[in-house]
């Protein structure tokens, strides 16, 4: 089992689960550098500040979600 669970909400388990025995998930700036991730952004028509923008929202939303638990 990939540590899926039944709530919608993800959990640290949930998504460290799959990449543990990888090594771990690599880091954003890695993956931002990553050519193929490069071509889908521009693709989409977004560039590595607009994604650093979004990925800085969603930490800050889950934090604040973290903290009222």
């Amino acid at each position: 089992m990939l540590g899926f669970t039944s709530d919608p909400r993800p959990t640290r388990s949930r998504w460290v689960q799959p990449f543990r025995d990888g090594g771990g998930e690599p880091a954003v700036e890695d993956l931002l550098s990553d050519p193929v991730t490069k071509a889908l952004m521009r693709s989409d028509g977004l560039n590595p500040d607009m994604v650093r923008t979004i990925v800085a929202a969603a930490r800050r939303k889950l934090q604040a979600r973290d903290a009222v638990v």
